[in-house]
């Protein structure tokens, strides 16, 4: 497939030597990756003995998206194993001497930015540079042009990739460029999913059910919309934790169980292992005795210990909680309206309201930490992105489910089963919930690697790259 006409703009600037700093963006799945990692890839395979950086905020997004999409791009361009990848180094080594390496640039994790300041390298391409400092983007600068730029007439290079923010990207790109004022060595391109053919009709219109001021954000661009200050997971968190997940090679080993209490409200499965959600089952019953059997089924298929598994103890919870009991399943009993068991991280001065308060604040850390692999599942989206959160006080609140569903015209139930879920597999692998601070999310092993599931890129074997 040929590269989309936004994606042509975008070549076209680098390749005239007008820009130093390119950036490209401004909404999801505008086919952002793609083209500047298979920019680099190309330029990789054309000047022997080149070295280049693809910069991410984290290590974990590293793994998790980045990677992914890079070997996309590999099969993309024809030949998958014309590299071979150092998981020690993170660097991608060429047959003829060219690497491509991947650094985190984490100012939490490395205040210095040693790992930047280290690099000697021809260009380089910040992913989601929305997500880095501007120091890391001025530290950069220093490093480029610093190997065969001369040898080759490269001129040195930052591309740069983003989803809108009110941040200093805003400030140096996206703001002058409104008013028709940015000006060389910066260059911005603006590209939006609908910019993208190789959206899907369907996941175009999943975009649609995004809340408001992240529809605003991410699906028209506007960057001038503010986020909700009340909403409890962002977009921008989330997609970052969605990946593809093949249920047949998949254990679960913790279940979260929300019962439904009436009208359009489903049962609700939620299936995790160790570090991701596998998948979500939704039931309509009018009473709990068929639950119980599927529950009991599950737990029976998956070898489930039955402290791995919770429901919440309230309302008809309880009663699917007592039927199982009555045939010795004795699970996990998630009480949302008890005293937490913990506070906030890094907000000593607060306090959750209950238990549901605390078990839902630790299903956001999860997610804005990258703690926690999500399958793919747009009603858990949908729900988990309306979650609303409030601070009375010195008391830290989650909207109560009524009001949620007269607001929205539906129970957060496949959320909840999330939620609670996540609560207990935090609780039972020993005590890392409460709360992991960024930087300190767990190494996956190459097993658990997938890639973005929404995006559908165009492929990318059509430079003719001559400086």
């Amino acid at each position: 497939m040929p590269l989309s006409a936004k994606q042509l703009e975008y070549v076209k600037a680098i390749k005239s030597r007008k820009y130093k700093y390119l950036l490209y963006g401004g909404g999801v799945a505008g086919g952002k990756t793609i083209v500047t990692i298979g920019f680099l890839d190309e330029m990789a395979q054309q000047y022997p003995g080149t070295r280049y950086a693809v910069v991410r905020k984290s290590l974990s997004t590293i793994r998790r998206n980045t990677l992914p999409s890079y070997r996309k791009i590999l099969e993309m361009n024809g030949d998958p194993n014309r590299m071979k990848f150092n998981k020690s180094e993170f660097t991608a080594n060429y047959g003829n001497g060219s690497e491509i390496v991947f650094v985190e640039a984490d100012i939490a994790n490395d205040p210095e930015l040693n790992k930047l300041r280290g690099l000697e390298i021809t260009g380089v391409d910040i992913e989601e540079a929305n997500e880095c400092s501007e120091i890391a983007f001025s530290t950069l600068i220093t490093r480029v042009g610093r190997w065969k730029n001369f040898e080759y007439d490269i001129p040195p290079f930052i591309l740069l990739t983003c989803n809108p923010d009110n941040n200093w990207v805003k400030f140096k790109w996206y703001d002058p460029w409104s008013e028709g004022k940015l000006k060389a060595p910066y260059y911005f391109q603006q590209a939006l999913p609908h910019d993208n053919p190789y959206n899907t009709k369907e996941y175009l219109e999943s975009l649609e059910n995004l809340p408001e001021a992240e529809y605003q954000r991410y699906v028209k661009g506007n960057w001038e919309y503010g986020g909700d200050p009340n909403q409890l997971v962002q977009f921008a968190w989330y997609k970052e934790c969605k990946v593809e997940i093949d249920k047949m090679d998949c254990q679960p080993t913790f279940l979260g169980i929300d019962v439904a209490r009436e009208g359009n409200d489903y049962s609700t499965l939620a299936f995790f292992d160790d570090h991701r959600l596998l998948w979500i089952e939704r039931y309509k019953f009018d009473t709990c005795i068929p639950l119980k059997e599927i529950v009991k089924e599950r737990i029976k298929d998956y070898r489930m210990r039955m402290y791995n598994v919770a429901a919440d103890g309230i309302g008809l919870g309880a009663a699917l909680i007592d039927l199982l009991a009555q045939d010795r399943i004795y699970i996990e009993v998630f009480k949302s309206s008890e005293s937490p068991t913990s506070h906030p991280d890094g907000m000593e001065h607060f306090v959750f309201r209950n238990k549901r308060a605390e078990a839902h604040w630790l299903w956001r850390m999860d997610i804005q930490n990258g703690n926690i692999d999500l399958c793919d599942d747009p009603e858990l989206q949908k729900q988990t992105l309306s979650l609303k959160y409030y601070v009375e006080e010195k008391f830290i609140k989650i909207q109560d489910k009524k009001t949620f569903k007269k607001e929205l015209g539906y129970s957060p139930d496949t959320a909840e089963a999330a939620i609670i879920g996540n609560y207990i597999r935090n609780k039972q692998i020993g005590g890392k919930i409460l709360f992991v601070s960024k930087g300190s999310a767990r190494t996956k092993s190459s097993s658990t690697q997938s890639t973005l599931v929404p995006i559908v890129e165009a492929k990318t074997h059509v430079y003719a790259l001559e400086y």
